[in-house]
């Protein structure tokens, strides 16, 4: 005898799949929504094996699944003003993906990385505080003193956070997106391409990574904005912990006074293929610094779109891949198809674990010097890496790379 719908179930696969429930009750043949929204919320309906059989391949699922009530979890809502910044649609499948992700790691018992992220337990309000706090991240993350951060996805997943792909972007503002769920943090950052005519470049993919960190750090234990000054607010936080995490005062401020002293644009492009940042997001950082003033920035903003580097900017840094995941199945199942193997497990269906697992739609790299940071000492041109005494700390299990 089959078990009955468990609602609840419907609805996470519903939300992770991005359709209405009268997406759902399309693909399964139906002409209005109201079966579909008694399903969801366990109400007596007839379900024979026809309908049965259609729901789970509208839902790609297997019918066991259907019957399963999701793990309970704690979520925290991901740091965006009432969804004002993104597509509630969006924002929902995301969050409902991310708890299938949970629930797999947890039912299978994949072996994940101890989440040793610091605790921040200063005021977010003072950029010194923040600094400082992005200096005692990126040792607990293993990055040397002073050192650049050769692949930043890497570093996050030392600290804990699983990493997965997002699908598209939330809006044009937002490449990433992040939070816990029963303590384990979570980040979605964009493929590098997301269409035929959009490519996320690699130093703005690092940055999303990092500035989602800030958000995980700083933000921890707050709920989401509600305003768009609160917005702004913890934005400009988070954008101040990804500068100090990729590009620590101290050893920038030694950089630009090796290479005499002046913001220049080729000087920017410079530090670009040492730090992999980019050349705009350089601007902002001399700019909390103290490095140069709004006039000067004005004045580098209008440098930089007269010479097309708003859509192309000199040196390309490459892309970055998790592989925690990658790792941790292939440990527990010794299977050489991973995705076959995790659908066998789960009962979910290939969609949901492509998209857990695939970043292959990497971009078409344009013309240019490219700089792949976890593979050089130092890139042609490029200033001298510093060499500092690892700030590693010992005790936690840790993915190299």
């Amino acid at each position: 005898m089959t078990e009955p719908i468990n609602g609840e179930r419907v609805r996470l696969l519903r939300l992770a799949m991005q359709l209405s429930q009268s997406d759902l009750a399309g693909r399964m043949g139906m002409a209005g929504n109201s079966t579909v929204s008694k399903l969801e919320n366990d109400r007596a309906v007839t379900v024979d094996d026809n309908m049965l059989t259609a729901l789970a391949a509208a839902l790609d699922s297997s019918v066991e699944l259907l019957s399963r009530p999701p793990i309970d979890v704690h979520m925290t809502r991901p740091w965006l003003r009432a969804y004002a910044d993104a597509r509630v649609k969006v924002v929902d499948a995301v969050t409902a993906d991310n708890r299938l992700h949970h629930e797999l790691v947890a039912t299978l018992g994949l072996r994940r990385v101890r989440a040793t992220i610091p605790e921040f337990a200063d005021d977010a309000s003072y950029p010194e505080a923040i600094e400082a706090f992005a200096l005692d991240v990126r040792t607990e993350a293993g990055v040397p003193e002073g050192s650049v951060v050769k692949n930043v996805v890497r570093a996050v997943e030392r600290l804990g956070c699983m990493v997965l792909p997002l699908d598209g972007e939330l809006n044009q503002r937002h490449l990433g997106m992040s939070q816990y769920i029963d303590g384990v943090p979570y980040l979605r950052v964009s493929r590098p391409q997301t269409s035929d005519h959009h490519n996320i470049p690699g130093d703005r993919q690092r940055f999303t990574v990092a500035h989602e960190l800030g958000h995980l750090t700083l933000h921890a234990d707050a709920a989401p904005p509600q305003t768009a000054e609160a917005a702004s607010r913890i934005e400009k936080q988070a954008h101040r912990f990804a500068g100090a995490f990729l590009t620590p005062a101290d050893a920038l401020m030694e950089d630009l006074d090796e290479a005499g002293g002046r913001v220049t644009l080729n000087t920017l492009a410079s530090l670009k293929s040492k730090w992999g940042v980019s050349v705009k997001a350089f601007v902002v950082r001399f700019k909390q610094l103290g490095v140069v003033s709004d006039e000067q920035a004005l004045s580098l903003y209008k440098q930089i779109s007269s010479r097309g580097w708003n859509t192309q900017e000199p040196i390309v840094v490459s892309n970055e891949t998790p592989v925690w995941l990658t790792k941790a199945v292939s440990a527990a199942s010794g299977h050489p198809d991973l995705v076959r193997w995790l659908c066998s497990q789960q009962g979910l269906g290939p969609s949901y674990v492509r998209r857990w697992l695939d970043w292959s739609n990497q971009s078409q790299q344009p013309a240019g010097e490219l700089i792949n940071l976890s593979d050089r000492r130092s890139a042609p041109g490029s200033l001298p890496v510093r060499r500092s005494g690892s700030g590693h700390r010992g005790g936690v299990t840790r993915l190299q790379g």
